[in-house]
Order: C-alpha cells, then structure tokens, then sequence
C-alpha cells in the first residue's frame, strides 16, 4: 500500500486518540520543537552559515506549528497553504548563494528530527505495540506527504527570488560583501569603487530583522519586511548616525548597513527605535578592512543575543553590551548543559524554583548580604536567609562556593529562556 493509500485510510478510534493526544502535547511545545528542529538541521547540514540560524528556527516553528494543528485536527497533509515564513526561507537561501538541494536536505534533516519527538510522544502513551507501530506509521506517512507537497511552492519560491535576484545590480554588491566578510583577499581601492564605501575607513556596522515573519506580498519582501521599508529604515539609521557615507544591503536573513564614522563616538539610545517588529543590533567601530569584517560580525553576535531575549524594548542592542552573553552561547548545546549542572534544581519551572534564583541572583550582586538583598527585594532579611539557606539545600553546595559560575549560570537561564526568573 502506498503513502497516498494510506494516509487516505484513517487509523482506528484508539490510535487516532493516541496522535490526538501527542499533537496536542506537541502543541504546547512549539517553541522546544522548533529549536531541537532547527539544531539538528544546522548540525547536518554544514553548508548552512550561524547567521541562518534565526532564520532556519522561525521556519521550522511555522511549519511545526501547522503540521500540529492539522494532525490534531485530522486534516490532509497535501492541503495547505505553505506558511510565509517557510518561503521567506527559501528566499534567504538565494539572498545566502546556497542552492535548493540545500534546502531540500534541510528539510529532510527536519523531517527526520521531527518525527523523532513524535515517537517519544507516541511511545509515551501507546497502550500496545500494535498500537504504537500504527501510530508511528500514520504520522512518518503524514510528514512524508507534507513534505513532499511543501517542495512546490519552494521551488517556485526559490526560482522566482533566484531570478529576481541575480539580475539586480543589488546582488552584485551583496555577492562582492560577501566575498569580502568571508576573508577573500582585495583591492581596497578598487572595491572601495565598486561599492561606492571607503573600506579603509572606521566602521560601524548594524543588521536590522524582523522577527514576526509577516509583511506584505512574497515578490517585494525579504523576510517578511519590504525591501523599501528595510532600506528607508536602514538609510535612516545612517543618516542619525551621521558618518561621512554608508553601505545599505540586504545580506541573507538580515538587512545589513556599514557607516563610516571617522573618530567620532556614538550612542545607541540616541539612534532611531526599533518598530512594528523590526529589530537592530550593532557591532562596536573598527577600522580598515579586518575591521569592516569585525563590527559586521559583532553585529550578527549581538542580533543572537537579542532574539534569544525574546523581548523588544524597540532600543538597539549594541555588542558592548552583550558580548559576555554572546560568548556564552557560542555552544547552545554546552551552555543549557552547564545552566542545568549549575543550577538545574532551581530551574523546575515552579514559582519557588523562580523565587529561588531571583533571590540567589539578587544575593550575589549585593556581596551575599541579607540586609542589601532584602532591601532591594522588599522582604525581610530573614526571608532571604531562608531562600538562601533552601537554595544550598537544593544545589548541594555553599553559595559562597563558585559564585562566578552561580552568577554566569543564573544569567544564562534568563537569556536561554527568555525570561526572568522573579
């Protein structure tokens, strides 16, 4: 019997109550399905740059998202609209130099880890093996199918945006930005020419992103933000920044913009807000061409650190500020293994697990003094002695022990969960 057979056969009452159960559990973790999605995809497919990252991680939780709700709602997997966030992916592979059969690997990889957590699932709630096996058929036959039809609309995507792209002048001035951003070596004078920029001048580099994924029709957006809104507000930037002349393009994911700002000193309050979802990072001034290469990837560091956030205040993130963050999560996968070994106990989820480390983290900034801490917290110096004292009794240690690991471990958990913990 073949997938389209089969997906036409519904399973029995039991085992469509068994995927009904786990889509819902799915469900409720888009979010930790998206990122596990998103790691194994980038980890398989070595073509695919950091700066992909946020980009893969925003199609993967579109996708999962209507995957989840069409299985729970028992619905074809060849009936659907392919979600925009999914195109403006397979328009970033284009913007990026990276061909389809990339994407199409990365979608298999996806495909692959996906129904990895739909076995745990299913595996979880499955009264008999024949019931599990018949589950784990319906489903790995359900993505298959989905797959296979989400492939059209990203290769007509794909092709239009490859086409489209090539024959502008803007994608020869990308294509030379990122020669230059991967180490290639240059004329300066000549190059400085071809991108009408001074890159023997001291730069500052911004990325400006969206991160909802809307905006308006396919053919006039890159990333869900219109092409003219992206420039208009990258040029506005520039011109607050005020430097003698600038470089605006999109590169990617991100809507990339260098200004050459002699001596001067800048501060990001004073620039432009972020709006209607839009978001900025910037890399620190560097100067000549290594330093063109610097700030530009300080920016993408700092953008990193801001989308894990999960917060935006409309005000830029500057990488002065966040490159002890950005160092931290270099290694995603080490940094959430050395949060858990630090602090694991007080992570539960749970409003005293939260008290908890907001107590800790406050205790720790005020030189581990219950007068200062009870002060800044409103409560009693007594209270913070005991949160203090059933803190230790949880993590099996003095906090006097590793306090720098305690407080870098206390500041990871914010970033990686995008939340304070009071």
């Amino acid at each position: 019997m073949d997938t389209a057979t089969r997906q036409e056969t519904m399973p029995p009452h039991t085992v469509r109550r068994l995927i009904h159960e786990a889509a819902l559990d799915m469900s409720a973790r888009l979010d930790d399905s998206a990122t596990v999605v998103a790691d194994a995809i980038h980890e398989h497919c070595p073509g695919l740059q950091d700066g992909m990252y946020l980009a893969t991680r925003q199609s993967c939780r579109a996708n999962v998202g209507l995957i989840t709700t069409k299985i729970a709602e028992r619905s074809s997997p060849t009936e659907f609209n392919a979600p925009e966030e999914a195109l403006s992916y397979a328009r970033s592979y284009v913007h990026e130099g990276l061909s389809f059969e990339l994407l199409t690997r990365a979608y298999r990889e996806g495909e692959h880890a996906y129904s990895r957590q739909w076995l745990e699932r299913l595996h979880a709630r499955a009264h008999t093996a024949d019931e599990l096996a018949d589950a784990i058929g319906f489903v790995n036959d359900w993505l298959f199918s989905y797959i296979a039809t989400i492939n059209t609309p990203l290769g007509l995507t794909y092709g239009a945006e490859h086409e489209r792209w090539i024959r502008g002048a803007m994608a020869m001035r990308s294509e030379e930005v990122r020669s230059i951003l991967a180490g290639t070596n240059v004329d300066v004078t000549q190059a400085s020419g071809r991108l009408r920029y001074r890159l023997d001048a001291r730069h500052l580099a911004f990325v400006i992103w969206r991160d909802d994924g809307t905006g308006s029709t396919p053919e006039a957006t890159h990333d869900g933000l219109d092409y003219g809104e992206m420039d208009r507000f990258a040029a506005e930037i520039a011109d607050a920044i005020g430097g003698s002349s600038a470089l605006l393009l999109p590169i990617g994911s991100t809507f990339a913009g260098w200004v050459a700002i002699g001596s001067q000193e800048i501060e990001l309050s004073a620039l432009p807000k972020a709006r209607g979802g839009v978001r900025i990072a910037f890399g620190r001034a560097a100067r000549g061409l290594e330093g063109f290469r610097r700030t530009y990837k300080e920016a993408l560091m700092a953008r990193r650190v801001a989308a894990l956030r999960e917060r935006c205040s409309g005000t830029p993130t500057g990488y002065a500020g966040v490159a002890l963050e950005s160092l931290m999560i270099q290694d995603l996968e080490e940094a959430r293994r050395f949060v858990a070994d630090e602090i694991g106990p007080l992570l539960d989820g749970s409003d005293t697990g939260r008290r908890l480390a907001a107590t800790l983290e406050v205790f720790l900034e005020e030189e581990s003094s219950f007068v200062k801490a009870a002060r800044r917290l409103g409560v009693h110096e007594n209270t913070v002695a005991y949160r203090v004292h059933r803190t230790e009794e949880l993590l099996g240690r003095r906090t006097s022990e590793r306090q720098l690991e305690l407080r870098s471990a206390l500041r990871l958990a914010q970033l990686l969960r995008g939340a304070d913990p009071a």
